[in-house]
């Protein structure tokens, strides 16, 4: 059993989970999110034919820049296809999913 499937496989399901409360130390900047946006690229990378899933549970906040970082930097970097296909958002506190659709639709106008 490697790394992957003790750390992000839940009960035999073909999705892998990402919990974000363990995989930040904050939620507040850009820089607190770099290193959790290279984690989910490499999850997505060395297992390409799982979903990931982020789950937001217990996370009533983040910083719109910290939402930038990492997933409007993934959807300009993976696409709307693939982002849709490939990553499935969880759990979100309504004030969060607003931060992030935001960061996302300024992503998609900024590659216009």
């Amino acid at each position: 059993m490697d790394f992957v499937e003790l750390k992000y496989e839940q009960d035999g399901r073909p999705e892998l989970v990402f919990e974000m409360k363990t995989e930040a130390s904050s939620f507040g900047s850009r820089l607190a999110g770099t290193p959790v946006r290279n984690r989910l690229m490499n999850l997505l990378g060395m297992c390409p034919e799982q979903r990931v899933v982020i789950d937001f549970e217990g996370i009533p906040l983040i910083s719109s820049s910290f939402a930038d970082e990492v997933l409007g930097k993934l959807f300009a970097q993976l696409g709307p296809v693939t982002f849709s296909q490939r990553l499935e958002l969880r759990n979100i506190a309504p004030t969060v999913k607003q931060l992030i659709d935001k960061a996302v639709l300024q992503r998609v106008g900024s590659l216009g």
